[in-house]
C-alpha cells in the first residue's frame, strides 16, 4: 500500500495465523522466547475470585510421623 509517498507492506494474515503467531511483533517475540519449540498445551486462565482446583497429577506425600 502506498500513501503520500510512503510504502507499507502488510503480512498476509492467513500465513501469520497458520504459523501460530499473533501478528503483533512484541507478542510474537515474547512467545518465541518462552516457547521456542512452539509446544502446544491447553489454554488456562487465572482469576483471584476462585480457588484453584486440586491438581491430581502431583504425587501425594505421606505426612511425617513424630517418633
Amino acid at each position: 500500500m502506498t500513501r503520500q509517498g510512503f510504502e507499507v507492506e502488510m503480512a498476509d494474515p492467513t500465513v501469520v495465523y497458520s504459523e501460530g503467531r499473533t501478528g503483533l511483533p512484541i507478542c510474537d517475540a515474547r512467545l518465541a522466547t518462552v516457547n521456542p519449540h512452539r509446544l502446544a498445551s491447553a489454554s488456562t486462565a487465572y482469576t483471584p475470585d476462585f480457588r484453584r482446583p486440586p491438581r491430581h497429577d502431583l504425587a501425594v506425600k505421606e505426612p511425617r510421623r513424630c517418633r
